[in-house]
Formats: structure tokens, C-alpha cells, sequence
């Protein structure tokens, strides 16, 4: 809290009338000087012991108020950045002289007889990260002036994740966070600089399902719930959504990425509808101290050639980054089915970010992101001769188009109010020509947000409210049957971090959104945390979640022309889910650093929705809520390990998810969930310029719609790299044993002319060399 103005004014009163008096004494003073320095003059003075007295009396009482004014006290309360608990006995030292303090039981230390002017603190204690901060004295808040320490640990990196709008550390969070940091995203850069499907699906929780065995689109899917229930953000802010959300989700290259922050389960009370399975949310980079520019050239042998280039810098308080990437695919019928597994693709996008300091406490910054998309698909003959759409053959060509600007203000109001505004607006158009018909549609998607944090005490609150928009438009006439729409929601929330104890935390939060079509939703969420000493942590917690229904999120173009839309009774899916985690790391034997994290989860979805044939011919579709329930069970498991310059990972994922029939009671699994996922990381560093990894990865028991099971596979990749003064140089292969569904079943039945699509539950595209350079300056 800030002093009382008026205060201040008196306190600056008084240290000016101080200072004039000070000189005024001088001025006084300087007239005794001539008599002073005659001795002659003095020695009868001196010798009168009265006389003397009253000198001395009056030298005191001219110069003792000038002294008073000059020396000042100083109150530090140095605490824990992350539970805010007072640290005992933390060492304060006043630079450049021998003053300093140790703090009490409070966690304060008290600073006598300052001088006025600018001070520089240095503030220290045993495990935490020394802090160094300037002060000017006179301190004129009436409250301590706060130090807040961060804890090192030789164990695991420091990772602050604001996700949770509480920008606390990962370690201290009641919610269940998974970081992937910028040592995996570098490393990503290099190995596949296209996008981010390959390092996500490199972990147990989470499952890329190619959705389509020729437009090359990938999903994410999390806790075996199909893809819908996962949310994208970036920064904080939705990434994609409805139409936008069925092209290209995963095209997001990591070189422009800080961090990914993957929360597990419910959390649809702090984010909104659609975060039922999970959220996933992409960190870009904001400038460094240094400029940097980095440069990536990969080819393929499936004839992907990317190149990407960021660069960083500072300008004063200001900066900027910019991420430039554009991608070229060739076509390529890799089973010989004369369809193209892998579809002809160029790509481009451009994202520039202003970032400005405005003050001390106060920063802002805007990005804009521009990319288009050009895909040509279907039969490979029709593809390599560029031909227009002719009845003979399965062919489309398509452009997308996205225009997105989203900015950001955080600003620290005072030790304990910070707020946080941010908002986005984008614009989608995807269209071209499709077998039978010409298609073309346009999406606006807006999102807005405010929130503010307190801290102070053992609490961490945050209330906010946020407005989402989709506006979609069907711009042909070839779909008179399906449905304009705009759709807002306005959400109010509330979340508290309450401390309870140093070892116990506990996690509420409440949720009210208000649907413009589909109505109101109270989502209620509690979570506990238990640290019983600093290298074990418990979490549980309870959440409940919304989905509204979207056709656009689940058909492709082509597949529109046969569907009536959404049944004009259907409702949004309502979901609960539980979630607890054991987390344990230590570092044994001071060189062996082990990380062990036990999950457990359970969510039960009420209405889920399902595309259902209704008319006789089998011929046409109609969007509607299921007969049936879907509930998942589900555990996951993952072991770290890091000795000298070997690191190992180890994951298993159990999940049982399965459709229950609301009449009958019966069972069956949700199709393409693998119910068995076993994942494994080794990596090795040899020297300072060589590094080698090797990665697989089991997928196991999984079914198709008919509840049949498909066989078992394995997925496993390798790479070397060479780095040198500049950048590295990566050779790595992707499915080093080739394993293809193709191998088992054709992805492709029927004619050239009429294709019916096989669901897909594994690799298509084979075994992948690739070369990447990386250049860095």
C-alpha cells in the first residue's frame, strides 16, 4: 500500500526546511571562523569555563537537529517468493560498507542512522538466490520494504508457470503442471522445426491421431477423450477454435517458443469450457538482454524442405521478436494406393511482437501473426499434374488464411495488486475446391480478459472476468442446410491460493459463464496440495467442465455436404473429473538427480456428442448427444533421471475409457484411445559439441468404432548432433522401423472416384530422415 499523500508532502516540508536551517547554521558558523583560527583571540574564551559551557551549548543545539534529519532508519522484510513465509536469519549487508543485519523470527531486519541518497541492498540467504536492489533513503512507505527470495535447488530447475495467473513456481502449485522447458524446444528446433506434434506426443499423457489419412491434419488428445476436449492457448489466450481449430493445430514452430505448460484434467474453472481433458498452453519468447538470431534449414526425405529464422533485441526499455517460417511439402503415396499420404503443402507465417516498458511496474506488448496455407490432397496423379477437379478422380485444393493480433498489459499496481489485461481477435477463411462441390467459409474469433491478483499473507486470489465471440459465416450456396452462427460467452472467476501451512495448501476456485445459445454454467473446483518435506508433494483435486457442441470442430469440408447439422435439441456436454499426483525428486549420491511422479485421474462426461446416420439410404448425418455416457480411468506414470551427461525418461499411461449405454449398461471402449502407451528418452552428451538420443514409444490395445481391436506398435527414433561455435547440426530419423498402418489394413477403400476412408490409429508416412542446421548469432 502507498503512503497518504499529504503524508508525503509534509515529510518533503519538513526535510527542505531542515536542509535551509542546515545552511543557515553554516552561514552562522562561518562568522566564528576569523576568531576561531586567531589564538590570541580564543585563549580568554577558552580559559572562562562558563563561557566554554555555553559555546559548547551552543554548537549542539545549531548542528544537533541538521544531524537528526541526515541519519535514517530502514525496516527489510525479507520473505519466500513462492509461500510468502518469513525467512529467519537472512542476511542483509549495506554494499561498500560493513553495515548489515540479520532478520528476526518476522523475517525483519532494522537498518539505524542512514544516510540520505541512494543505497544498494544486498540480501542473502542459505539455499535461495542472493537479491540485490537499490533503495532511497529516506523510505518514506510506512510499511517494511518487502525482498522476496527465490529457491535455488541443485535438484531441478526454477520454473515459474503462469498458466495458473498466480505466476508461481511449478513446485508450489496445487494444480498438476507439466513443463516442457527451452532446453526441449531448442532441441526441437533442430529436429522437427515444423511444428509440435512430435515433441507432445512424445509423452505418455498425450496422443497426436492424424485425423484424416490425406489432408495431413494432426489432433491432440489427452486422457482418452477425443481431441475437442483439449485446449490450445498461447499466451495465456485460445489458439484455435471451432473451424480455425481443424487445419494445422500442431503448425507451430518452437523456435519461436519459451516454454509449454500442459495442465492435466479439468480445468475448464480457470479456462473455460472445452478444457475437460487437459490444456496445453504455448509460451512464446520475449526479448533477452542479449540480441539474438537464429536460423533452421531442414529437409526431409519425404521432400519437406523448412526454413525458419527469430531474432530477438532490446531497444532500452523496449524490444521486439519476430518469428519468420515457411514450409514446402512435395506429395507422396507412400503405401502405393495411388492416394497421397503425405499431401503437396506450402506454408508460410510471420509474427512480429512489440514488447514496451512503461514504467518500473507496468509492461505491454502486441503481436500480430499472419500465415496462409495451400494444400493440394487426394489422388496423387490428380495432385502432380495440377489438375482442376474433374469426376474422375478424388481431388481438393484448398487455401486457408489466419490473421490474429493479440496483445497483453501486466502491471503491478503495489506490493500486493497486479492486474492483467489481455485480448485477441482473429480472422479465419478456408476454402477452394472439393470433390462435388466448392466450399469457402469465414471465422472471427475474439477473446478478451481481465484479472487481478492480491498477494499478500498466505493468500494467492484472483478474480477476473473474460468474453469469447465466434462468428462464422458459410460463404457458398452449396450448404444451405447448415447454420450461421454467432456465439458469445461471458465468463466471471475466482481462484484462491490459500497457504495454509508451510506443508499444506489448498485451491478454490468457482467459475460462472453465461452461453448466448446454450445457456449457464457454474463450475465449482477445489484442489489440495501437501508438501510434507521439500523433496515429496501430494495433489488432489476436484474440477467440472462444460463443452458446447461444434459440427465445424469435427467434419472436414468435404464431409459437410452429406450432414443436416446439429439436432435442434441438442445440449452441451457436462463433465467431472478427478485428478492426484505423488511427486518425489532428490538428488542422490550428489551426482544422480531422480524425478518420480504418480498420477491418477478420473472424468466422466454426461453428454457427449456423436455424428449418427438417420435417414434410411444411411446416407446423410446429423450432429446430436450420444446415447451413452463416456468415462475415463485412468493412471500415469513417469520416471526422470539425470547422471553427469546421461538423461533417461521413462512414462507409462493407463487409461480405460469407455462408452457406457444409458439404457442397457453396456460397455464399449472409446475408439482410437490407446488404453496402454509406454514412452522412453535416452540422451547422452559427449563433450562440449556432441550429443545422441534415442526415443520409442509403444502404443498398445486401442479399438476402432466398431470395437475392433488393431494390432500393436512400436515408434522409434534416433538423432546425433554436432554443435559448434554457431549453431549444431542434427541428422535424425523418425519410425526408425517403419512401422505403417498401411502394413496391417489399406487406408483407403472403394474407387478413385468415390474413396472410403479407413479411421486412422497409427503411422502413415513410414520411416523419415532428416537433416536440420542451425544457425545462431
Amino acid at each position: 500500500m502507498g503512503a497518504d499523500p499529504t503524508d508525503l508532502s509534509r515529510q518533503h516540508v519538513r526535510f527542505t526546511g531542515a536542509i535551509a536551517r542546515f545552511r543557515e547554521s553554516s552561514q552562522k558558523l562561518s562568522l566564528f571562523l576569523p576568531i576561531l583560527q586567531d589564538k590570541t583571540a580564543i585563549k580568554p574564551v577558552i580559559q572562562n569555563s562558563r563561557i566554554m559551557k555555553f559555546c559548547t551549548f551552543v554548537f549542539i543545539a545549531f548542528l544537533l537537529p541538521n544531524l537528526v534529519v541526515a541519519q535514517q532508519k530502514l525496516r527489510v522484510h525479507v520473505v519466500d517468493m513462492g509461500n510468502r513465509t518469513p525467512l529467519i536469519g537472512a542476511t542483509i549487508v549495506l554494499q561498500g560498507t560493513d553495515n548489515g543485519a540479520l532478520t528476526d523470527e518476522n523475517g525483519l531486519a532494522v537498518f539505524h542512522q542512514l544516510p540520505n541518497g541512494k543505497l544498494t541492498l544486498e540480501c542473502s540467504y542459505v539455499g535461495y538466490e542472493t537479491k540485490v536492489l537499490e533503495v532511497v533513503i529516506p523510505y518514506t512507505l510506512a510499511q517494511p520494504m518487502e525482498v522476496e527470495l527465490a529457491e535455488t535447488s541443485t535438484e531441478m530447475e526454477q520454473v515459474i508457470v503462469s498458466s495458473t495467473r498466480t505466476n508461481s513456481r511449478i513446485e508450489d502449485l496445487p494444480m498438476k503442471v507439466e513443463v516442457l522447458g527451452l532446453e526441449e524446444l531448442d532441441e526441437e528446433a533442430s529436429l522437427v522445426p515444423s511444428g509440435m506434434g512430435s515433441l507432445l506426443g512424445d509423452l505418455a499423457v498425450i496422443t497426436i491421431q492424424r485425423t484424416n489419412p490425406v489432408n495431413g491434419n494432426d489432433a491432440v488428445r489427452m486422457q482418452g477423450l477425443d481431441a475437442a476436449y483439449t485446449q490450445l492457448r498461447q499466451d495465456g489466450m485460445p489458439l484455435y477454435g471451432g473451424f480455425s481449430g481443424s487445419l494445422d493445430v500442431l503448425a507451430i514452430p518452437p523456435l519461436d517458443l519459451r516454454q509449454v505448460e500442459i495442465i492435466k484434467g479439468s480445468a475448464s474453472t480457470l479456462f473455460g469450457g472445452g478444457a475437460i481433458g487437459g490444456m496445453v498452453n504455448f509460451i512464446t519468447r520475449r526479448p533477452e538482454a542479449k540480441p539474438k538470431t537464429t536460423f533452421v534449414i531442414n529437409q526431409t526425405t519425404l521432400g519437406e524442405l523448412d526454413v525458419n529464422g527469430f531474432a530477438s533485441r532490446r531497444l532500452g526499455k523496449n524490444g521486439f521478436t519476430l518469428l519468420a517460417s515457411g514450409t514446402r511439402k512435395q506429395a507422396r503415396d507412400i503405401n502405393d494406393d495411388n492416394f497421397a499420404e503425405v499431401p503437396q503443402a506450402q506454408r508460410w507465417l510471420i509474427h512480429p511482437r512489440f514488447f514496451w516498458n512503461l514504467d518500473g511496474n507496468t509492461k505491454a506488448d502486441l503481436g500480430i501473426t499472419y500465415s496462409e496455407n495451400h494444400i493440394q490432397s487426394g489422388d496423387i496423379d490428380a495432385i502432380i499434374n495440377d489438375s482442376s477437379f474433374t469426376p474422375a478422380r478424388f481431388y481438393q485444393r484448398e487455401k486457408a488464411r489466419r490473421l490474429t493480433l493479440a496483445g497483453q498489459l501486466q502491471s503491478n499496481l503495489n506490493k500486493y495488486w497486479a492486474l492483467s489485461i489481455k485480448g485477441t481477435g482473429s480472422l479465419f477463411s478456408r476454402g477452394g475446391d472439393y470433390p462435388y462441390n466448392d466450399f469457402s467459409g469465414r471465422q472471427i474469433n475474439s477473446f478478451y480478459e481481465a484479472n487481478m491478483l492480491r498477494k499478500r499473507g498466505n493468500h494467492a486470489i484472483v478474480i477476473g472476468t473474460n468474453f469469447m465471440g465466434e462468428n462464422y459465416r458459410f460463404l457458398g450456396d452449396d450448404y444451405e442446410q447448415l447454420e450461421n452462427h454467432d456465439y458469445t460467452t461471458i465468463g466471471l472467476f475466482a481462484q484462491d491460493n490459500w497457504q495454509i501451512t508451510q506443508k499444506l495448501a489448498v485451491e478454490t476456485g468457482l467459475r460462472a459463464d453465461h452461453h448466448n445459445r446454450f445457456g449457464n454454467f457454474l463450475l465449482p473446483r477445489i484442489g489440495f496440495f501437501y508438501k510434507p518435506e521439500k523433496s515429496i508433494s501430494i495433489r488432489l483435486a476436484y474440477g467440472t467442465g462444460y463443452k458446447v457442441p461444434d459440427i465445424l470442430e469435427v467434419l472436414q469440408p468435404h464431409e459437410l455436404r452429406v450432414t443436416t447439422g446439429m439436432a435442434y435439441n441438442i445440449k452441451a456436454d457436462r463433465s467431472q473429473g478427478v485428478n492426484m499426483d505423488i511427486n518425489w525428486h532428490k538428488l542422490l549420491w550428489g551426482k544422480l538427480g531422480v524425478e518420480v511422479n504418480q498420477a491418477f485421474y478420473y472424468t466422466h462426461l454426461n453428454k457427449p456428442f456423436e455424428l449418427k446416420r438417420y435417414d434410411v439410404f444411411e446416407s446423410s448425418y446429423v450432429y446430436q448427444n450420444a446415447p451413452y455416457h463416456i468415462r475415463s480411468l485412468g493412471s500415469d506414470t513417469y520416471v526422470t533421471l539425470h547422471y553427469d551427461a546421461w538423461e533417461l525418461y521413462l512414462g507409462y499411461n493407463h487409461t480405460l475409457a469407455q462408452r457406457i449405454d444409458k439404457s442397457s449398461g453396456d460397455k464399449s471402449p472409446v475408439p482410437l484411445n490407446p488404453q496402454d502407451k509406454i514412452a522412453a528418452t535416452l540422451a547422452y552428451e559427449l563433450g562440449e559439441h556432441w550429443r545422441m538420443g534415442v526415443e520409442a514409444a509403444r502404443t498398445a490395445n486401442q479399438y476402432v468404432d466398431e470395437g475392433r481391436k488393431v494390432p500393436n506398435y512400436w515408434f522409434v527414433a534416433a538423432m546425433v548432433q554436432w554443435k559448434f561455435s554457431k549453431g549444431s547440426l542434427v541428422l535424425n530419423c523418425e519410425n526408425l522401423t517403419d512401422a505403417r498402418q498401411s502394413k496391417h489394413e489399406a487406408l483407403v477403400t472403394g474407387t478413385r472416384t468415390f474413396p472410403v476412408f479407413t479411421p486412422i490409429w497409427g503411422p502413415v508416412e513410414g520411416r523419415v530422415l532428416n537433416l536440420a542446421l542451425k544457425l545462431s548469432f
